[in-house]
């Protein structure tokens, strides 16, 4: 009987510490802010992407100049350790996010002008997430936005 509370302790206590909380925002890149120009906060995702069991977090930050903004990633297998996450430029005003099976889709328009979509999913060969599909549609007929990338940054 000992040994099977022991045994239920164990997997609750791992189950608890597996799900802790990271605060990704509590420092944020230089130069950029949890809010845009009107005051409001940057659309955002939490999920566990790369699957090890904590959440992880996208969200759009603004720059302080309010004049761009990216897409950062934080995936909590690097941001534990070394503060590292992934970033990519995103000049949208209205943002929508959205997980299915594991593929985060951000979809974007700016001004009417240009509408977005990139879609991302984690891949555990790399350990990183990549960016699988993107669609630049121009609806003025203007030049079009460069195509999204995603870099590695880190809070260090």
């Amino acid at each position: 009987m000992k040994t099977i509370f022991s045994v239920v302790a164990l997997v609750l206590s791992l189950n608890a510490f597996s799900q802790q909380k990271i605060s990704y925002t509590s420092k944020l890149p230089a130069g950029y802010k949890l809010v845009d120009v009107n005051n409001e906060k940057g659309a955002s995702i939490e999920s566990d992407f790369d699957k090890d069991g904590m959440m992880d977090l996208a969200i759009i930050l603004s720059a302080k100049d309010d004049n761009n903004a990216i897409l950062a990633i934080f995936l909590s297998s690097h941001f534990k350790k070394d503060k590292s996450y992934q970033k990519c430029n995103w000049f949208h005003m209205t943002n929508d996010f959205e997980v299915k099976k594991n593929v985060i889709t951000l979809s974007g328009m700016d001004m009417g002008k240009y509408l977005s979509e990139i879609k991302l999913k984690y891949d555990p060969t790399i350990k990183k997430m990549k960016i699988t599909s993107s669609i630049e549609s121009n609806l003025k007929g203007d030049s079009k936005a460069p195509k999204p990338k995603l870099v590695n940054a880190s809070l260090l």
